[in-house]
């Protein structure tokens, strides 16, 4: 029999649930169907799927399971609705610092050209705000696959600030010295002597 950790138990008992049934619920909540939920957490050994989907239904029904079930669904639309409004925020932040500089007009008035680039996000704002801005989402963030879309968009604009950097005139050019003989200068003046 598999050991679970004391925080799943804790979870079970705070909710009045068997940690299959809780595991039923957060495999719904992901989008499973409810008969996979339910293979998936109580593997049954009767493989008929019309038996396997009225027990799903049936657990469906247990007043624990749908506290349970709308306690997942209300986390899940808080999270999304914060997400929303902190991308909400950016967008107009970003489009406000557009319409100063009048990159919105430019380009309303022909999409095809692609006038308003990264780099013009970036030449409006400073670069160290937009990577603490976006590291304070991060921390913030407790879904891993959005908290994995701020991190590929903080490598995003760290890449960018790189490239910007690289792109100034700071080449050296080192000259490899040549022997006396192959000098342009020293077959200059033997001539003239």
């Amino acid at each position: 029999m598999a050991v679970y950790s004391q925080n799943l138990i804790n979870l079970c008992k705070k909710h009045k649930l068997q940690i299959e049934d809780l595991i039923f619920c957060v495999l719904t909540t992901q989008g499973w169907n409810h008969r996979d939920s339910y293979i998936g957490a109580f593997r049954p050994n009767n493989n008929n799927p019309k038996t396997i989907s009225m027990a799903a239904s049936k657990k469906l029904k247990e007043e624990a399971v749908q506290k349970y079930l709308f306690t997942l669904h209300e986390i899940t639309r808080r999270e999304d609705s914060n997400q929303v409004q902190v991308e909400k925020q950016l967008r107009t932040d970003i489009e406000q610092e557009f319409a100063a500089k009048g990159l919105v007009d430019q380009a309303e008035a022909d999409p095809d050209n692609p006038a308003v680039t990264m780099s013009d996000v970036m030449a409006l704002r400073d670069k160290a705000a937009i990577i603490k801005e976006i590291n304070e989402n991060i921390t913030k963030c407790t879904d891993n696959k959005q908290k994995q879309d701020w991190l590929k968009m903080l490598i995003d604009v760290q890449q960018m600030k790189k490239d910007s950097d690289d792109s100034e005139e700071d080449t050296q050019l080192y000259y490899i010295p040549l022997s006396c003989r192959d000098c342009q200068l020293k077959k200059d003046s033997a001539g003239t002597v």
